[in-house]
Protein backbone atom coordinates (compact mmCIF):
# COMPACT_ATOMS: atom_id res chain seq x y z
CA UNK A 1 0.00 0.00 0.00
CA UNK A 2 1.22 3.80 -0.60
CA UNK A 3 1.60 6.05 2.58
CA UNK A 4 -1.74 7.56 1.34
CA UNK A 5 -3.42 3.76 2.11
CA UNK A 6 -1.69 3.22 4.74
CA UNK A 7 -2.08 6.34 6.54
CA UNK A 8 -6.30 6.08 5.91
CA UNK A 9 -6.13 2.07 6.86
CA UNK A 10 -5.02 2.76 10.26
CA UNK A 11 -6.69 6.38 11.06
CA UNK A 12 -9.53 7.03 13.16
CA UNK A 13 -11.92 9.86 12.73
CA UNK A 14 -10.20 12.21 14.84
CA UNK A 15 -10.99 15.74 13.18
CA UNK A 16 -14.79 17.48 14.25
CA UNK A 17 -17.99 15.41 13.92
CA UNK A 18 -19.82 18.36 11.58
CA UNK A 19 -18.55 19.14 8.36
CA UNK A 20 -18.41 22.60 7.17
CA UNK A 21 -19.32 23.99 3.59
CA UNK A 22 -15.98 25.60 3.42
CA UNK A 23 -14.47 22.15 3.33
CA UNK A 24 -13.21 21.34 0.23
CA UNK A 25 -14.72 17.88 -1.43
CA UNK A 26 -11.59 16.08 -1.93
CA UNK A 27 -11.38 16.51 2.41
CA UNK A 28 -15.31 15.40 2.75
CA UNK A 29 -14.38 12.55 0.33
CA UNK A 30 -11.04 10.73 2.38
CA UNK A 31 -13.25 11.63 5.66
CA UNK A 32 -15.98 9.13 4.31
CA UNK A 33 -13.20 6.92 3.25
CA UNK A 34 -11.53 6.91 6.62
CA UNK A 35 -15.18 5.55 8.36
CA UNK A 36 -15.59 2.77 5.60
CA UNK A 37 -11.83 1.39 6.14
CA UNK A 38 -11.93 1.83 9.75
CA UNK A 39 -15.47 -0.20 9.54
CA UNK A 40 -12.97 -2.66 7.62
CA UNK A 41 -10.67 -2.97 9.85
CA UNK A 42 -12.98 -3.35 12.79
CA UNK A 43 -16.60 -3.07 13.13
CA UNK A 44 -17.36 -0.04 15.55
CA UNK A 45 -20.60 0.68 17.82
CA UNK A 46 -20.82 3.78 15.23
CA UNK A 47 -22.17 1.41 12.87
CA UNK A 48 -26.17 0.60 14.25
CA UNK A 49 -26.09 -3.51 14.39
CA UNK A 50 -29.63 -3.33 12.95
CA UNK A 51 -28.36 -1.41 9.95
CA UNK A 52 -25.04 -3.71 9.07
CA UNK A 53 -25.44 -4.47 4.96
CA UNK A 54 -24.09 -3.25 1.89
CA UNK A 55 -26.25 0.15 2.04
CA UNK A 56 -26.09 0.33 5.81
CA UNK A 57 -22.59 0.44 5.04
CA UNK A 58 -22.60 3.56 2.69
CA UNK A 59 -24.94 4.95 5.14
CA UNK A 60 -22.74 4.83 7.73
CA UNK A 61 -19.65 6.22 5.89
CA UNK A 62 -21.30 9.23 4.64
CA UNK A 63 -23.18 10.23 7.68
CA UNK A 64 -20.15 9.77 10.13
CA UNK A 65 -17.84 10.63 7.14
CA UNK A 66 -19.51 14.45 6.71
CA UNK A 67 -20.99 14.49 10.40
CA UNK A 68 -24.73 15.17 8.99
CA UNK A 69 -27.79 14.51 11.01
CA UNK A 70 -29.03 10.99 10.43
CA UNK A 71 -31.99 13.02 8.46
CA UNK A 72 -29.56 12.99 5.02
CA UNK A 73 -31.47 10.68 2.71
CA UNK A 74 -34.10 11.01 0.66
CA UNK A 75 -37.31 8.66 -0.17
CA UNK A 76 -39.34 8.08 -2.90
CA UNK A 77 -41.98 10.88 -1.25
CA UNK A 78 -39.09 13.55 -1.63
CA UNK A 79 -38.94 13.94 2.31
CA UNK A 80 -35.27 13.59 4.23
CA UNK A 81 -35.25 10.68 6.48
CA UNK A 82 -32.67 8.85 8.54
CA UNK A 83 -33.55 5.34 6.85
CA UNK A 84 -34.07 4.40 3.18
CA UNK A 85 -33.18 0.72 1.63
CA UNK A 86 -30.23 0.18 -0.75
CA UNK A 87 -33.03 0.80 -4.07
CA UNK A 88 -33.86 4.38 -2.75
CA UNK A 89 -30.75 5.16 -1.50
CA UNK A 90 -29.51 4.93 -5.00
CA UNK A 91 -32.82 5.76 -7.03
CA UNK A 92 -33.20 9.33 -5.29
CA UNK A 93 -29.93 10.24 -3.86
CA UNK A 94 -26.94 8.77 -6.20
CA UNK A 95 -27.18 9.62 -9.88
CA UNK A 96 -25.83 7.62 -12.82
CA UNK A 97 -22.24 8.14 -14.10
CA UNK A 98 -21.11 5.13 -16.26
CA UNK A 99 -21.43 1.59 -17.06
CA UNK A 100 -17.90 1.51 -18.25
CA UNK A 101 -15.86 3.22 -15.48
CA UNK A 102 -12.23 3.96 -16.18
CA UNK A 103 -10.18 5.16 -13.60
CA UNK A 104 -10.44 8.81 -14.82
CA UNK A 105 -14.19 8.37 -14.48
CA UNK A 106 -14.48 7.40 -10.87
CA UNK A 107 -13.82 9.18 -7.85
CA UNK A 108 -13.38 8.40 -3.92
CA UNK A 109 -16.77 7.72 -2.58
CA UNK A 110 -18.80 6.86 -5.78
CA UNK A 111 -20.75 3.97 -5.75
CA UNK A 112 -20.80 0.26 -7.52
CA UNK A 113 -24.23 -0.93 -8.29
CA UNK A 114 -25.61 -4.12 -8.72
CA UNK A 115 -28.93 -5.80 -8.93
CA UNK A 116 -30.12 -8.83 -9.83
CA UNK A 117 -33.96 -9.00 -10.92
CA UNK A 118 -34.38 -13.11 -9.75
CA UNK A 119 -33.69 -12.38 -6.04
CA UNK A 120 -35.86 -11.14 -3.23
CA UNK A 121 -36.25 -7.62 -3.56
CA UNK A 122 -34.26 -7.13 -0.09
CA UNK A 123 -31.68 -8.94 -1.33
CA UNK A 124 -31.30 -8.07 -4.96
CA UNK A 125 -28.91 -4.77 -4.22
CA UNK A 126 -25.35 -4.89 -3.99
CA UNK A 127 -23.75 -2.01 -3.31
CA UNK A 128 -19.78 -0.98 -3.02
CA UNK A 129 -18.18 1.81 -1.96
CA UNK A 130 -15.35 3.19 -4.03
CA UNK A 131 -12.08 4.84 -2.33
CA UNK A 132 -9.82 6.43 -4.79
CA UNK A 133 -6.78 8.91 -4.37
CA UNK A 134 -7.10 11.86 -6.35
CA UNK A 135 -5.15 10.92 -9.74
CA UNK A 136 -4.14 7.41 -8.86
CA UNK A 137 -3.66 4.75 -11.21
CA UNK A 138 -6.77 2.14 -10.61
CA UNK A 139 -4.28 0.09 -8.49
CA UNK A 140 -4.25 2.38 -5.86
CA UNK A 141 -8.21 2.34 -5.80
CA UNK A 142 -10.31 0.46 -3.07
CA UNK A 143 -13.45 -1.14 -3.13
CA UNK A 144 -15.04 -1.65 0.24
CA UNK A 145 -18.43 -3.57 0.86
CA UNK A 146 -19.94 -5.88 3.53
CA UNK A 147 -20.50 -9.09 1.83
CA UNK A 148 -24.16 -9.29 2.78
CA UNK A 149 -23.74 -12.40 5.68
CA UNK A 150 -25.29 -12.07 8.90
CA UNK A 151 -23.63 -13.05 12.36
CA UNK A 152 -20.28 -14.34 12.63
CA UNK A 153 -19.69 -14.61 8.96
CA UNK A 154 -20.67 -10.92 8.42
CA UNK A 155 -17.67 -8.70 7.39
CA UNK A 156 -16.53 -5.63 5.70
CA UNK A 157 -14.20 -6.33 2.98
CA UNK A 158 -11.86 -4.20 0.72
CA UNK A 159 -10.58 -5.53 -2.69
CA UNK A 160 -8.73 -3.33 -5.13
CA UNK A 161 -10.17 -2.37 -8.04
CA UNK A 162 -8.29 -4.15 -10.51
CA UNK A 163 -8.44 -7.04 -8.65
CA UNK A 164 -12.58 -6.70 -9.13
CA UNK A 165 -12.35 -6.16 -12.64
CA UNK A 166 -10.54 -9.88 -12.93
CA UNK A 167 -12.85 -11.98 -10.78
CA UNK A 168 -14.99 -14.38 -12.57
CA UNK A 169 -18.21 -13.83 -10.63
CA UNK A 170 -21.17 -11.46 -10.93
CA UNK A 171 -19.52 -8.96 -9.46
CA UNK A 172 -17.20 -7.02 -12.24
CA UNK A 173 -17.85 -3.95 -12.66
CA UNK A 174 -18.44 -4.25 -16.54
CA UNK A 175 -20.81 -3.43 -18.87
CA UNK A 176 -20.78 -6.98 -20.26
CA UNK A 177 -22.09 -8.18 -16.51
CA UNK A 178 -26.10 -7.83 -17.24
CA UNK A 179 -25.81 -7.59 -12.73
CA UNK A 180 -24.34 -4.41 -12.50
CA UNK A 181 -26.05 -1.48 -13.02
CA UNK A 182 -23.51 1.09 -12.74
CA UNK A 183 -20.85 3.86 -11.30
CA UNK A 184 -23.17 6.21 -8.98
CA UNK A 185 -22.45 9.35 -7.44
CA UNK A 186 -23.83 11.03 -4.49
CA UNK A 187 -25.83 14.12 -5.42
CA UNK A 188 -24.90 15.69 -2.43
CA UNK A 189 -21.75 16.84 -4.34
CA UNK A 190 -23.66 19.70 -6.54
CA UNK A 191 -26.09 20.45 -3.63
CA UNK A 192 -22.97 21.30 -1.67
CA UNK A 193 -21.66 23.12 -4.20
CA UNK A 194 -24.85 25.28 -4.54
CA UNK A 195 -25.41 25.82 -1.16
CA UNK A 196 -28.33 23.71 -1.64
CA UNK A 197 -28.01 22.09 1.62
CA UNK A 198 -27.14 24.00 4.43
CA UNK A 199 -25.35 21.42 6.82
CA UNK A 200 -26.21 24.06 10.04
CA UNK A 201 -29.96 24.22 9.16
CA UNK A 202 -29.91 20.18 8.59
CA UNK A 203 -28.46 19.04 11.69
CA UNK A 204 -30.36 22.29 13.72
CA UNK A 205 -34.00 20.25 12.06
CA UNK A 206 -32.66 17.20 13.66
Amino acid sequence: MTRYWQWLAVSVLTCSASARPSETRLYQQERIARVALEQARRTTGEWDPAQRDCAGLIRCAYRRGLGLPTTLWRNQHNQWVDYVGAGELVSHNFDFITRSPEPDQIESGDVLVFYNPHKKPFEAWHLMLLIKSPGSASHQTLVVYHNGETGRRAAVRKVRWENLLEEPSSWQPRSSNPLFQGVFRWQGWSRLLTKSIDITENRNRE
